[in-house]
């Protein structure tokens, strides 16, 4: 029979080191524990971050671009702007446009009809990502008639409208003798009459009011 050389007080300090080796284990898994919840917390944190600094550098390239587009646009815009062509159109100053190619010229007295407007929103490419505010393009029709002198008349009041500001695009033009019996045309008078449609364009773009769809 074997007999052990421990002691009753041997086993009593050797429970208290088992005591204090299991307390040491289970604060270390605590620890192993807490240490890899704060990895994990922080690699969400980072995940989180880089996708902050992703989007921030998207917005930062689309600022450079839209930018860049500005830059290369904005003298165009300007003139088009300073022309009177953004905008709903000046119906009056298009009366005044007219009157004052009458008297440039001393031309008859002309007929003007404008008629309404239609608009038609300009669609963006679809390559780009993020438009910007919509365009709308507004078409009038208006419709002169014209008596002539002779075709100088025509020519001249053509070129004195063409040559404006406003986007106008002639749709048609036609010209009739008033008076088949006299043609040397030695006699003032309305010997011809011109009937001309134009098309009248101008823009409209919408503010940024800054509000999210």
């Amino acid at each position: 029979m074997t007999i052990s050389e421990f002691k009753k007080d041997d086993y009593l300090r050797l429970k208290w080191h088992m005591v204090l080796l299991t307390v040491c284990i289970v604060a270390i898994g605590a620890m192993f524990f807490f240490i890899n919840k704060l990895n994990i917390d922080a690699n969400r944190q980072l995940n989180i971050a880089r996708g902050d600094m992703n989007s921030a550098q998207t917005a930062l390239d689309q600022i450079e671009e839209e930018e860049t587009t500005i830059n290369e646009y904005i003298g165009r815009y300007l003139e088009i702007d300073a022309a009177g062509i953004v905008g709903p159109g000046d119906r009056l100053n298009m009366q005044e446009k007219f009157a004052q190619i009458r008297a440039q010229f001393s031309l008859f007295p002309i007929q003007l009809d404008i008629g309404s407007q239609t608009s038609f929103v300009l669609p963006y490419d679809p390559a780009i990502a993020k438009p910007g505010q919509p365009v709308t393009l507004q078409k009038s029709i208006i419709e002169t008639s014209l008596p002539l002198l002779h075709e100088n008349d025509l020519s001249n009041f053509l070129d004195a409208l063409l040559n404006d500001t406003d986007l106008l695009l002639a749709e048609s033009c036609s010209i009739k003798s008033s008076n088949r019996e006299s043609r040397d045309f030695l006699r003032l008078g309305q010997h011809m009459n011109a009937s001309c449609t134009f098309d009248w364009y101008t823009f409209a773009v919408q503010a940024d009011t800054g509000e999210q769809p």
